[in-house]
């Protein structure tokens, strides 16, 4: 049976990448304007980062507008 991931394809690229019946990936881009290094997309298809764990490199000064207690609002 083949998979193919829903939603956040930032989290669900390696899991694609690491497994033989991946279909393909859902490109929302719904992390992009928190990331420090979108995904990177090459001939049609999504390639895996190389940093540790799921390598979703989040930056910290673009999360901060969305924090609760954010006085800068």
């Amino acid at each position: 049976m083949q998979v193919s991931p829903h939603f956040v394809m930032e989290l669900h690229l390696p899991l694609a990448a690491a497994i033989p019946n991946s279909l393909f990936v859902e490109y929302i881009p719904s992390l992009d304007r928190v990331l420090t290094k979108p995904l990177e997309l090459v001939d049609g298809y999504f390639v895996p980062s190389e940093e540790p764990g799921l390598g979703v490199p989040f930056d910290s000064e673009k999360l901060r507008e969305f924090r609760m207690d954010n006085e800068n609002r």
